[in-house]
């Protein structure tokens, strides 16, 4: 059983590769139902748990390409186990970009792995989109350095495939993507060499009509038209170019350069056209969207008047504000005055009762029940008490105004059915006469069951009520 992975910058058309020679008869190790891994899915999953960069055909490979990683023995034993259950007289056959970061720990896993390094040329990576016209047309710039980033990871990535094939020329196959898709049946006939000295087995022939010198020619052609776009966009590749070559040299099936000389005229011509309709393009869009601008700069002058003149209605509102606030706070100052004058609890109903002579009587005569010395000397004070409410009293304004006008007036009604109050009515009820003190002992006594016979009887009916 042999085991073949394709790898290749996910620019080079490494997936192609793959395809022709899973038609030629290899297979792919696609996971069974009782296994959750494939070896793509291997590979991913130790790159995610090492915090490394993963990327695919869609993403292209970054700037640094860290190598030498080393996993581990468990994952290794996850790979054995995998390749036991699979057929010994099968040919294997899939493809992997995010291996670059682990080639060694696979040669080292697999002892029967072969790779087959795809490269493509430069010029194919860093080639500016529509996408990346827009955006230079919104930015109103070069979109050279976008391209740039893009062909330095095409740099890095191979020249780790190239220092790894240079080591282990005995399990790698180094082919130039284009020269694959267009010399179909010399690179099988390479790859199957290539089997035969490791002792793998062969896959499989092939019987294509060969049009390969049309395929290179229209490769070389595109390849030249791209070198004088990026000229002309100011893009430095030379270093990929001068890597281009040393892979070129280096490679087990390369792109041939005698071939250049007869480029079709006519495809040039047509690259060209293609280029400047896409320029064109370019220029509308621009167009566009600098009428867009224009209308967005007569949009915001008209925005600034009328921010303008919302801040003279504003400043005018201001002003209204701070009289306003200058008349409030002149009242206020009036009405800390009144109250300083005199008796804050003047202001209340609730506060008037509460300093009423009954209920000022009535409080002292609870507060002295608790104290048997008090009780002895309870008449006078309660003369006292009375004696200090009349000087009060002097002092305040000679008329009030009636207690049903404050909006507290039912508060005060409540308090009015307070003890304290009650007891004080009792009081001044039965002072008049002196032998009504005979009977006054009683006669509070009567007021307080009365009010604790009442409060029992609320309680009683609330509760049958909820």
């Amino acid at each position: 059983m042999s085991k073949t992975v394709v790898v290749g910058h996910p620019s080079s058309g490494f997936r192609q590769v793959e395809q022709m020679l899973l038609t030629w008869g290899m297979m792919s190790p696609s996971a069974a139902p009782s296994e959750s891994l494939t070896p793509q899915e291997i590979t991913g999953a130790i790159c995610r748990s090492l915090n490394v960069p993963v990327f695919s055909e869609s993403i292209s490979a970054p700037n640094n390409i860290e190598t030498g990683i080393s996993p581990g023995n468990d994952w290794c034993h996850l790979i054995e186990a995998f390749f036991a259950k699979r057929g010994e007289n099968a040919v294997w056959c899939w493809s992997d970009p995010q291996m670059v970061h682990l080639l060694d720990f696979w040669l080292k896993s697999v002892p029967d792995l072969y790779f087959i390094f795809v490269f493509d040329h430069p010029c194919y990576s860093p080639i500016p989109t529509t996408t990346d016209v827009d955006k230079a047309c919104e930015t109103q710039g070069p979109y050279s350095a976008e391209s740039n980033n893009t062909a330095n990871g095409w740099f890095e990535y191979n020249r780790v495939l190239l220092s790894f094939y240079r080591i282990h020329r005995n399990r790698c196959l180094l082919v130039e993507a284009n020269g694959v898709l267009n010399l179909k049946e010399q690179f099988l006939s390479c790859v199957n060499d290539f089997l035969n000295k490791g002792g793998a087995q062969q896959f499989g022939t092939v019987s294509l009509e060969d049009s390969a010198q049309r395929g290179i020619q229209s490769t070389l052609s595109t390849i030249e038209v791209l070198k004088y776009f990026y000229a002309n966009l100011q893009i430095d590749i030379s270093r990929e170019l001068t890597l281009y070559r040393e892979l070129q040299k280096e490679a087990s099936m390369a792109l041939p350069d005698d071939v250049s000389a007869r480029m079709e005229p006519m495809k040039i011509l047509g690259a060209m056209q293609d280029i400047i309709t896409q320029a064109r393009t370019a220029e509308e869009i621009l167009t566009a969207r600098n009428e867009s601008i224009a209308q967005l700069e007569d949009k915001l002058g008209s925005q600034a008047r009328k921010h303008i003149e919302l801040g003279a209605e504003n400043e005018l509102l201001l002003g209204q504000l701070l009289s306003a606030q200058e008349e409030v706070e002149s009242y206020y100052s009036e009405n800390r005055h009144l109250k300083n004058v005199y008796c804050p609890w003047l202001h209340s109903a609730a506060s008037q009762i509460r300093h009423s002579l009954p209920y000022c009587l009535g409080a002292e005569i609870l507060s002295s029940s608790r104290a048997v010395w008090k009780l002895l000397f309870l008449p006078v004070i309660l003369w006292l008490v009375a004696w200090h409410h009349r000087r009060d009293q002097k002092k305040l304004p000679v008329e009030m105004p009636p207690l049903t006008t404050y909006p507290d007036y039912e508060d005060a009604l409540k308090i009015k059915s307070h003890l304290s109050y009650k007891l004080g009515i009792v009081w001044l009820k039965h002072i008049h006469k002196p032998w009504n003190f005979i009977v006054l002992p009683w006669a509070l006594l009567g007021a307080y069951v009365q009010h604790r016979s009442g409060r029992k009887a609320n309680t009683a009916s609330q509760g049958s009520a909820s």
